[in-house]
């Protein structure tokens, strides 16, 4: 597909140039034509399966009274409905056959779509090579008096091309010879399109007419092409002298109440003073609006509307004059609808969260639009639209992006319906802080599927109750390395085995990170990841739950590696990211993959992972490789790089032997993990504790980390969800000890300076300055000096000049490290060298440190000062 770029200022230019604004009136651009295909007449199925009989299911584009119709078509097939583009209904088309239809459209007895199908239209019937050939054709669309170059055509499309099946947008300027534009292949993805006419090449420089044809060709036995939403906006070429807005008639339009589902028929008119074109535009009160075309000014216009909710809405109709002058938004009526209340699938859960942003998402049975509103208080006065996606399995995933959030600050939220109606509790989230304060996170892997017996009281079990164990734990957010269902292309199991378990009792509380696995679907609409928003959705070419990526937590730094995108192992991008510099300033980096390069039970890991991927951790000092896909906990370390597996998220691989007792691999596998495991002797009673065989028990891995300490436990738990304990520890580094009350001062710390830790305000908090000596709390930490103790200072204690130089000494603390500043030219200060590189003085033995300086200062003025490094 061909793509154009016009220089901004000359074109802004240009449309400045040719307006002209009545009365100091805005001049918007103007839907010239606009067709969502619901207000179709449609008709029962003919000889295709109808899913709902006696519902009118589909037209032709003639039979639909939209003004549409037919091009040159040449069509062979056996089914009457497909043979050649037809109107609609989505859920007829997908309930006859789905084929991931509903991938990309709802399941819907009322919204209706324009389909050309080459693979439904050969099933009663025989279909030569490239014998489908289909053409559909809008009405003639007056576009005189709009400024040509501002004309733009959009509309919705999803193309699934198959072999030699090709699609064009074809435009017929003035009646002259059809100008053409490819749409290629869109996979199961609902893609906005827009294409300018005037860009076209070979275009005329202006026309007051275009026809618009969508071809679809050489297809046989393929796929489809479908569209919907298609609209022609532009700008007047000018306005009038004296232009006056128009008028919407505010008669009564249509029914007052109804019932959820319901379709009913309003119509709608303006008048215009001038007997100007009118347009209109109706706000159904749902969150949904709907556009007419140009009409002429008294023209009355029929719409249908289906409310998927119960509630009261307000129908507001606004017109613009075809020179873009607008009325107000005009209140008509209401309409009360009447049905069982609307209740979320899944419950809002978070996921993506950074210093600034967050996503949340959520899912709904019915099409409805959705807002989120949030704050930083109960009176959550911000608000943002959900975008929304069919999940696959007759729902709709909603999520939204915000943007601009304060690091390290507590906001609350709740969903409701874009009509008011408020569908979940209030609920909190946190944004990642900055710096560098104590944080734990979760390791788990392999949530894919059911206990396979271990315990058949609740086979979702103990997943769920380590999920609720994680929340428990204080953690901040999860990190897994993959399989979270054992289809990610199943609706199903998405539903069972991570919306249940993961969203609703992990991601109500905190959100995670995925690595993706092998049973997660290698697709970006997979109903898996739909379901999930990551930091790959930053990534070009990427979609928020489908890619690598790499992502920075109070300066720790993680990878995760999407199963389907290994060869950025070698091609480059992994190698960046661990180059980074966000990478190798961090006090730890992780990086996690479903597979383990190391592993002794089933598999003996990945010789491709041992070949490319362990130099890099190695290189780069990736302190821990965190896998799964062995259904069991492993642990060991290999030249500083810590190797866990963390497989015991559901079913337990029991059944597999050990295949290779790695020398560095000394935790599971073929080594026995001390402690007990129980499964079920009998339905619902839990048998006696049996000894763990190498590491097949359930677990998760909870990661602690305090400055440049890290703590892993691994914590264990049987089958019905009880909890084991414990049952292996690693750490890395000294143990500073724990900042109760956040306030960067360790416990123990403010306890031997006479500080309250547990309370992170006024004179105990990091700011404060207990004994008044002009350095902060947090100052006297970092100096090594007395909180309680104003004669404990860092300061400097003498500084003597001589000919050779200056002799500085200060008090120094054992264990620190100090550099030295010279100041001359009261601009900036520059640090003492030594070979090259400034000059690092470790502390003397005992207290004060004294140094002597080199070159002298000369005859100039200067000042020296002395910093901890």
């Amino acid at each position: 597909m061909f793509r154009i770029v016009v220089p901004a200022p000359t074109l802004l230019a240009c449309l400045l140039s040719c307006l002209r604004v009545a009365d100091a009136a805005t001049v918007l651009p103007v839907v010239v034509f606009a067709e969502d295909f619901n207000g179709s007449r449609l008709r029962s199925a003919v000889v295709e399966y109808d899913p709902n009989p006696g519902v009118p299911d589909w037209a032709t584009p003639a039979e639909s009274l939209r003004g549409w119709s037919r091009g040159a078509d040449n069509v062979a097939g056996g089914t009457t409905e497909w043979l050649g583009w037809s109107f609609t209904t989505t859920a007829f088309w997908i309930g006859d056959d789905d084929q991931s239809r509903s991938l990309v459209f709802p399941f819907s007895t009322t919204e209706v779509i324009a389909v050309a199908d080459s693979d439904e239209a050969a099933d009663r019937g025989t279909q030569p090579n490239d014998g489908y050939n289909a053409y559909l054709r809008t009405p003639l669309i007056d576009v005189s008096g709009f400024h040509f170059p501002s004309l733009a055509l959009t509309f919705r499309s999803n193309f699934r091309r198959e072999e030699d099946e090709r699609s064009f947008v074809r435009f017929h300027y003035d009646g002259g010879p059809a100008l053409s534009v490819e749409i290629h292949d869109q996979g199961t993805t609902l893609t906005p399109v827009t294409i300018r006419p005037a860009y076209v090449p070979g275009a005329p420089a202006a026309a007051s007419t275009l026809l618009i044809e969508f071809a679809h060709e050489k297809a046989d036995n393929n796929w489809w092409w479908a569209i919907d939403n298609i609209r022609i906006t532009g700008l007047p070429q000018e306005t009038p002298p004296d232009n006056a807005a128009p008028v919407v008639v505010t008669d009564a339009a249509g029914p007052v109440t109804a019932e959820v589902g319901d379709r009913l028929g309003y119509a709608f008119s303006a008048t215009d003073p001038e007997t100007h074109r009118v347009q209109l535009t109706v706000d159904w009160g749902d969150g949904s609006t709907a556009d007419t075309s140009l009409l002429p000014s008294g023209h009355s216009h029929g719409f249908d509307h289906t409310w998927n909710a119960p509630g009261t809405f307000t129908i507001q109709v606004r017109a613009t004059d075809e020179f873009g002058l607008q009325s107000g938004l005009v209140t008509l009526q209401t309409v009360t609808v009447t049905g069982p209340p609307i209740a979320l699938l899944t419950p809002p859960y978070l996921q993506n969260v950074s210093t600034n942003g967050i996503v949340i998402m959520c899912e709904s049975r019915e099409d409805l639009p959705l807002v989120l509103e949030y704050g930083t208080h109960a009176s959550m006065d911000l608000a943002a639209s959900m975008t929304r996606v069919a999940s696959g399995g007759g729902s709709w995933f909603h999520r939204a992006h915000l943007q601009g959030l304060e690091p390290g600050h507590s906001y609350e939220y709740r969903v409701r319906l874009a009509g008011g109606e408020h569908l979940s509790d209030i609920a909190t989230f946190h944004t990642a802080p900055l710096g560098e304060p104590d944080f734990k996170f979760s390791v788990w892997s392999d949530s894919q599927g059911h206990n396979r017996g271990a315990w058949t009281a609740a086979p979702l079990e103990p997943t769920i109750s380590m999920m609720k164990h994680m929340v428990t734990m204080g953690v901040d957010f999860g990190l897994t390395a993959g399989d979270l269902a054992e289809n990610g292309a199943s609706y199903s199991d998405t539903r069972q085995y991570y919306l249940d378990r993961v969203a609703r009792h992990l991601g109500t509380s905190v959100p995670w990170f995925v690595a993706w696995g092998n049973h997660d679907n290698g697709s970006p609409t997979a109903p898996l990841r739909l379901a999930s928003d990551m930091p790959s959705r930053f990534r070009p070419g990427l979609s928020p739950g489908h890619g690598s990526y790499s992502f920075t937590y109070a300066n720790c730094f993680f990878v995760c590696i999407d199963h389907f995108y290994q060869d950025e192992i070698t091609n480059g991008w992994l190698e960046s990211q661990l180059a980074s510099p966000a990478a190798q300033q961090a006090r730890f980096r992780f990086l996690a993959i479903h597979v383990p390069p190391y592993c002794e039970r089933w598999i003996d890991g990945s010789a491709a992972l041992r070949q490319n991927l362990v130099p890099l951790l190695e290189r780069y000092r990736v302190d821990a490789c965190f896998s799964g896909h062995t259904h069991e906990y492993e642990r060991g370390e290999l030249n500083h790089v810590h190797y866990v597996i963390t497989g015991g998220g559901s079913w337990l691989d029991h059944p597999e032997v050990v295949v290779k007792n790695w020398e560095h691999m000394v935790v599971g596998g073929a080594h026995d993990v001390p402690g007990s495991w129980r499964a079920q002797s009998s339905p619902g009673v839990l048998g006696p504790p049996q000894p763990i065989v190498g590491g097949l028990f359930n677990e998760y891995a909870l990661v602690t980390i305090r400055d440049s300490y890290l703590r892993l436990e691994a914590h264990g738990f049987n089958a019905d969800g009880s909890v084991i304990g414990v049952l292996d520890t690693m750490e890395i580094g000294i143990d500073p000890g724990p900042d109760t009350d956040g306030d960067r001062l360790r416990d123990a710390w403010e306890l031997a300076n006479g500080l309250n830790p547990n309370d992170a305000t006024g004179i105990n908090g990091a700011d404060g300055d207990l004994d008044g000596d002009g350095l902060s709390n947090l100052g006297e930490l970092i100096a090594g000096t007395k909180a309680n103790d104003a004669v404990s200072v860092f300061a400097i204690s003498d500084l003597q000049r001589t000919e050779a130089g200056v002799t500085v000494t200060w008090s120094s603390q054992p264990g620190k490290e100090y550099r030295i500043d010279t100041m001359t030219d009261w601009l900036q200060w520059q640090p003492v060298m030594n070979g090259g590189e400034p000059l690092v003085v470790p502390a003397a033995a005992g207290s004060p440190t004294t140094m002597h300086v080199l070159p002298d200062l000369g005859l100039q003025q200067g000042y020296v000062r002395v910093r901890i490094r």
